[in-house]
């Protein structure tokens, strides 16, 4: 374990990053500590005011109280600075990749060693399992996580490093300085994964010995990873009996948030200093609250991710959809002017929205065509089905046709994820382990399917598939052959509070426009576009919801691959 110190700055909590930086050539007390600007003697000389100004203005870890007394860089000049402020002189002893000597900006001298200067924020929205701290600032490899409270000890803190510290993003470090939060289920080297399960901590006290892939990714594109985030009990739990579930800071504070990715979700909407964030799930329920998101399909069935499906994928979360789509590492946008899909297919069979709900989606679609110039085409899949059938489908419509295929197929895998648990957990303690209701609800379901029927199941979902990308994604009365987009409603206008009762679990037939993005393993893009007004029960006064608008096409429309 790192020793971690903490301090105050102008009312301010911080953390001093363990690693030492350099040493100052005066002797002082081994014990002082210091908080201190790190300047170049040009910048001493110079418009010194300005450039404190600056950083003021530019980074939210600095603050007025650093520019008290400063280290000057080493360099062949000496400064003599003619006003109140002390001035102390570094010998360096290493730098940070990307600089040829180490950043200006706020540091601290603990005794006569200088080190980075993190500041805590307070996880107010519960947003967080916990903050890290990675073991070396430049070239992270294993993660510590941070055991300090907040200013009222009702919560946890999460630090971040100066923005001052890092390079302008480049080619080869896109994501230079951004930082990120990830996922509960993400394995981080040297910390844990908790399932919001008391169970599954008890049973699992070994940190991770790994950082899964993306999160590599992320930090190899200069990302900075400063925490991870909760995750509905074994990704389906709505009680949150072992942990409190995320608050979401829109409307009057007391919207329910859902979703395996919840945590990912209420800490970017609630917290300015975190720039995006990751979550792991299949995008069937909305988790977003008034930010874009993205899903891309992907095989992370490895063990540095948990996962409860092969329908899982990373889910990207960012206030604007140049983020969204900058963020999601190994993928990037086709900058090619005809990579815009000139289709919008509506299927208006797979969505029955409310009153209020369709004039929201109208205006999407209004938006979209008007972006891309193109007229939306409204279709009924059904339909399309009882005109061209699949050979395998004999008389069967669509819906009866699919049936129970997509939940039993979630449910098989969503059952076995978590054998090993069950199993262990026995062993050790014998007896059963707490499981909230839905989880619960879906193992007592899902445990009866056989492994002959997945593979039935696996297959009807495979010609529903083929069937679907031939005869409705290649379906357009435009000349153009371009893969098209499917423009689907996501989300309830239906404001759901805390305070109320939870609707049980239940198991769903048949695909719509929640199980269709993972059915196809398609890219889902959802955003919002406007906002709805209603009357709180909990203020008594106007508050607002964000519709959604969900955008699904094959991977290689929105990505290359």
């Amino acid at each position: 374990m790192l020793p971690i110190t903490t301090c105050f700055v102008a009312g301010l909590q911080y953390l001093l990053h363990p690693v030492k930086l350099g040493t100052i050539q005066e002797t002082i007390n081994p014990d002082a500590l210091i908080p201190v600007t790190l300047l170049t003697t040009d910048e001493i000389f110079g418009d010194i005011e300005g450039v404190l100004n600056l950083f003021d203005s530019a980074d939210d870890v600095f603050v007025p109280d650093f520019g008290s007394i400063l280290v000057e860089k080493t360099g062949s000049n000496s400064s003599h600075v003619q006003d109140a402020r002390q001035v102390y002189h570094l010998d360096l002893i290493r730098t940070l990749e990307g600089f040829s000597e180490l950043p200006s900006g706020p540091y601290f001298l603990h005794g006569p060693n200088l080190h980075q200067a993190w500041r805590l924020y307070d996880d107010e929205f519960g947003a967080f399992t916990f903050g890290v701290i990675p073991d070396d600032s430049d070239k992270p490899d294993e993660y510590q996580p941070l055991t300090s409270s907040s200013l009222q000890g009702d919560s946890v803190t999460v630090p971040v490093p100066s923005r001052l510290y890092y390079p302008q993003p480049s080619l080869r470090k896109p994501l230079s300085g951004v930082r990120v939060s990830v996922g509960d289920t993400v394995s981080l080297q040297g910390t844990h994964t908790s399932f919001s399960s008391r169970a599954w901590k008890s049973l699992y006290k070994d940190p991770s010995s790994v950082t899964a892939n993306y999160a590599q990714e992320l930090l190899d594109q200069g990302a900075i990873i400063v925490g991870k985030t909760k995750t509905a009990q074994f990704g389906t739990g709505a009680d949150w009996v072992d942990q409190q579930a995320p608050w979401s800071a829109r409307g009057d504070g007391y919207q329910r948030m859902q979703g395996s990715s919840i945590g990912a979700a209420s800490a970017l909407v609630g917290y300015e200093w975190l720039d995006r964030s990751i979550g792991v799930d299949d995008g069937r329920v909305v988790a977003e609250n008034g930010i874009y998101s993205l899903i891309r399909p992907a095989n992370i069935s490895s063990g540095d991710v948990k996962t409860l499906s092969k329908f899982d994928g990373m889910r990207f979360f960012s206030r604007s959809m140049k983020g969204l789509l900058h963020h999601a590492p190994s993928h990037k946008l086709d900058a090619r002017g005809d990579s815009v899909a000139p289709k919008v297919i509506i299927p208006v069979d797979l969505s029955s929205p409310g009153e209020t709900q369709k004039a929201a989606i109208d205006k999407f679609v209004s938006i979209i065509e008007e972006h891309l110039d193109a007229k939306a085409e409204y279709i009924d899949a059904s339909k399309i089905w009882e005109e061209n059938p699949p050979v395998e489908a004999s008389n069967d419509g669509m819906q009866s046709y699919i049936s129970q295929a997509p939940f039993r197929s979630w449910c098989y895998d969503y059952y076995h994820s978590f054998d090993d648990f069950r199993d262990e957990y026995q062993r050790k303690f014998h007896k059963e382990p707490f499981i909230e209701t839905a989880p619960q609800f879906f193992w007592e379901q899902c445990k009866s399917v056989t492994e002959e029927e997945h593979g039935k199941d696996a297959e009807r979902l495979e010609v529903f598939r083929k069937w679907f990308h031939d005869n409705v994604m290649n379906i357009s009365t435009t000349s153009s052959a371009d893969t098209p987009i499917l423009v689907l409603p996501c989300g309830d206008v239906q404001v759901k509070h805390r305070n109320e009762p939870m609707d049980p679990p239940t198991i769903y037939k048949g695909v719509d426009f929640t199980t269709l993005a993972p059915v196809l393993d398609a890219s889902v893009l959802s955003f919002p576009f406007t906002q709805v007004s209603y009357k709180s029960d909990i203020t008594g006064t106007t508050e607002y919801q964000p519709p959604y608008g969900k955008d699904m096409s094959q991977p290689k429309w929105m990505l290359d691959e």
